[in-house]
């Protein structure tokens, strides 16, 4: 488990996910996550202060254990090195930043996922600088529609993992 971060602090719900999500991980590619990650606490709260949104435990806590995921042929964003943030195109707060930039209705999406040529665009809400560890996905043609996707990043990535590698779960 990565330093810093206790099983105390999750729900029931998210440590049940949890454990099924390191359970589904272990069984794909290794070159699929990049475990074990690279990313550190001191990384993620200061583009935390940096871009004042903090991020949903179960969020935080996969980025510092597994860095990122490839899911649908994509991967989801990942919290860079300090010194390369604002020039790494997959750091969840530039993208954060970035899309918000001039447009404020972005500002309450976190968006931690990007299929296709922006299809659909997963993101956490984000409610006076906390980002909800709820799951929304948006269309891209259509954006103004979002629809729950999962009560956490975890239980996301137990619905996630299998439909993106469905010749790993095959029996």
């Amino acid at each position: 488990m990565a330093v810093g971060l206790k099983s105390k602090n999750m729900s029931d719900g998210n440590l049940e996910h949890y454990s099924q999500v390191k359970q589904l991980i272990a069984k794909l590619p290794a070159e699929t996550t990049f475990h074990p990650s690279k990313v550190q606490l001191e990384w993620v709260t200061e583009a935390e202060a940096k871009s004042k949104v903090r991020l949903p435990e179960s969020f935080r806590r996969f980025v510092l254990e597994y860095d990122t995921i490839k899911l649908q042929g994509y991967w989801t964003f990942t919290v860079a090195p300090p010194e390369f943030s604002d020039d790494y195109p997959e750091d969840i707060f530039t993208f954060y930043r970035n899309s918000s930039e001039g447009n404020p209705t972005e500002y309450d999406k976190l968006l931690f996922l990007v299929t296709g040529e922006g299809d659909e665009c997963y993101f956490f809400p984000v409610i006076e600088g906390k980002a909800l560890d709820k799951v929304y996905v948006a269309d891209a043609f259509s954006p103004e529609f979002c629809t729950p996707y999962a009560d956490s990043f975890y239980e996301f990535l137990v619905t996630e993992i299998p439909r993106s590698y469905p010749e790993c779960f095959r029996h």
